[in-house]
């Protein structure tokens, strides 16, 4: 049997991590402490184009963990015009003008608060360059899906600068600003 003595530092390292895994245990984990915080997030500008008009919103999208987002979209000044927030899957909320609506989509949510169709289900892995995880085909710029032909025009860190949906007669560009 080997005697322990103060000399020897491996007792008092084995010390040490036992007392803290210990003290881990009996803290929240660090997901949970953090579950509040966006996974990715962008702000930019979205115009959009439509027989009827044309227009735009500033637009500044959290997504966070377990595909939840908020989306906040306002005027050119910064004055709010709608937040939309839920979860791939489950109800999506539109407050717009100090009501709030729940809808069973993202789309619906976001075509209600602007008054055109909006692929906002989709958008969350448009905006990062890359298809929505269902039927795509590819074209010579970008990809077709649901109906819109998308291109994404990346910055040098790979994440997309601009995106370019059109279905129909329908065309939006995302300019991003800032990632983080």
């Amino acid at each position: 049997m080997r005697a322990l003595s103060n000399s020897s530092g491996g007792w008092r390292r084995r010390a040490v991590i036992l007392c803290l895994c210990t003290f881990l245990a009996g803290c929240p984990g660090l997901h949970d402490r953090h579950a509040g915080e966006p996974e990715w997030r962008f702000k930019g500008k979205l115009g959009y184009r439509t027989p009827g008009g044309s227009g735009s919103v500033l637009i500044d999208w959290r997504q966070y963990p377990r595909e939840r987002f908020d989306v906040v979209l306002r005027a050119a000044l910064g004055v709010a015009l709608a937040r939309v927030a839920g979860a791939v899957g489950g109800p999506v909320t539109l407050e717009q003008r100090g009501a709030r609506v729940a809808f069973a989509d993202p789309d619906a949510a976001a075509t209600q608060a602007l008054g055109v169709p909006v692929p906002l289900g989709a958008l969350r892995h448009w905006i990062r360059g890359v298809p929505a995880p269902w039927a795509f085909t590819a074209t010579e710029s970008g990809w077709r899906q649901s109906g819109w032909n998308v291109q994404a025009r990346r910055q040098e860190d790979g994440l997309p600068a601009r995106v370019v949906m059109r279905r129909e007669d329908v065309r939006f560009v995302l300019a991003v600003r800032e990632w983080r």
